[in-house]
């Protein structure tokens, strides 16, 4: 290859090396933005779990418009945190058809992701306690509700209330739940 069309390469070799370089530095910021994203609002996540097949996964306080909701849940279930799990247990007798309730909340000791295995037997022990409150026979339905805790967070009755439709709770069992705690 002659010198000449070395130089002219070389120009066009550069131009490629610095869009690559600011491509980087862009995605440097964002990653570092998503990071301090992911920190100051992790802590607002939780999710229900109905085993009748309610599924749903927020966060408490309004996000920013910039940041994706699957990208920050994505971010926030990998981060490891302690966590809080209430399970609810919904028994109904057969006799007289009287419904009724029983929930634990567990709170870990240890920081877990999301993720894996680790936060598994909390949510089992958490649903197993629920469930031995009650008539084994009389089952119905099962409830787990997880989210991050911190001393000063705000407990489970903010989700309660607002899911307080899709999990079939009447005001007083919202507040009997909240008293349990």
């Amino acid at each position: 290859m002659s010198h000449a069309a070395n130089d002219r390469q070389a120009p066009a070799n550069r131009r490629e090396r610095r869009a690559a370089e600011k491509k980087a530095a862009v995605s440097a910021k964002r990653a570092k933005y998503l990071r301090r994203t992911t920190n100051r609002y992790a802590r607002t996540f939780y999710e229900v779990r109905r085993q009748s097949g309610f599924l749903h996964w927020g966060f408490s306080v309004p996000l920013p418009l910039d940041v994706s909701r699957d990208d920050l849940h994505d971010m926030t279930i990998c981060v490891p945190m302690q966590w809080s799990v209430l399970a609810i247990a919904y028994f109904r007798n057969p006799d007289g058809g009287k419904e009724y309730l029983d929930s634990v909340e567990i709170r870990t000791d240890q920081a877990f992701t999301a993720v894996g295995q680790g936060i598994v037997p909390f949510l089992e022990a958490a649903m197993e306690a629920a469930e031995a409150r009650g008539n084994p026979n009389h089952l119905v339905d099962r409830v787990t509700i997880m989210k991050p805790w911190a001393k000063g967070s705000p407990g489970m009755a903010p989700i309660l209330y607002r899911h307080q439709h899709d999990l079939d709770l009447t005001d007083q069992a919202i507040e009997d739940i909240i008293n349990a705690e």
